[in-house]
């Protein structure tokens, strides 16, 4: 074999193997849903960062239905919270809804119906928090927890959306349910929208505001993948030349 040809197989190779390193905000996000686990759960290192709550689907003028910040969502100094009219719900009843984190302005929404809740400074509370040792630049997972834990009532998420790939539905049970959702081109450190639908039903809902509820997290979670690399500078010039070189041989040899 000829050096020549030889420089041109070697290129050849080495880009094509150089192209096949995925990019970074690649187009396709294939999610890891695992029911059963949860951010920091199973023995794995892990820590929830922003979250937001919907709860309390009974009438209770004594009792905020949404809450929005940094987890745990029970310590009050970490959240901001606002009421929910959720109405008559012996039908299923669908609410659109969105979580959003907008690293812009630094701020976490909570968005349901025509109902908005802002957490602002998120960033900064978070790095003053003593309880958390990770920052916004360490998000890599999505946890969609459920707790339907009334034999009388439903709880589902339908038609989920997270930066434009879809989730598909999820359904709670008798018991609580968790989901982890991570992927290798999942960049939730730029910013995120989670949106869907909250479907809600119940012929008589507990008293217990956290018997039934949806928790929709952000983390860190140790099984979680970083922002997939963009290719080497360079490698699809090499491609190139490897295609000319084969060419060129080809030409010679004819």
């Amino acid at each position: 074999m000829s050096f020549i040809k030889k420089i041109t197989m070697t290129a050849f190779a080495l880009s094509f193997t150089m192209c096949l390193v995925p990019q970074a905000n690649a187009a396709i996000i294939t999610p890891i849903i695992t029911p059963g686990t949860f951010i920091g759960g199973n023995g794995n290192a892990g820590e929830s960062l922003a979250s937001t709550r919907y709860r309390a689907f009974f009438t209770s003028a004594a009792q905020q239905e949404n809450f929005l910040g940094i987890p745990s969502l029970g310590t009050a100094a970490n959240r901001v919270g606002q009421d929910i009219n959720w109405g008559n719900l012996t039908t299923e009843t669908f609410f659109d809804f969105s979580f959003q984190y907008d690293k812009t302005n630094d701020m976490l929404i909570s968005i349901l119906g025509n109902n908005v809740l802002q957490y602002t400074d998120w960033s900064t509370k978070l790095a003053a928090n003593t309880n958390k040792t990770k920052t916004a630049s360490d998000l890599n997972a999505f946890q969609i927890s459920i707790g339907d834990r009334s034999t009388t009532s439903s709880v589902r998420l339908k038609s989920l959306v997270l930066d434009g790939i879809s989730l598909g539905d999820f359904t709670g049970s008798d018991t609580y349910l968790d989901w982890l959702v991570t992927g290798p081109d999942l960049n939730l450190t730029d910013g995120f929208i989670l949106s869907g639908q909250l479907g809600l039903q119940g012929t008589t809902w507990p008293t217990n505001p956290e018997t039934s509820v949806v928790n929709l997290t952000a983390g860190w979670d140790a099984r979680g993948f970083s922002p997939a690399q963009v290719p080497a500078p360079g490698a699809f010039g090499l491609f190139a030349l490897g295609l000319f070189g084969l060419f060129a041989t080809r030409r010679f040899k004819s």
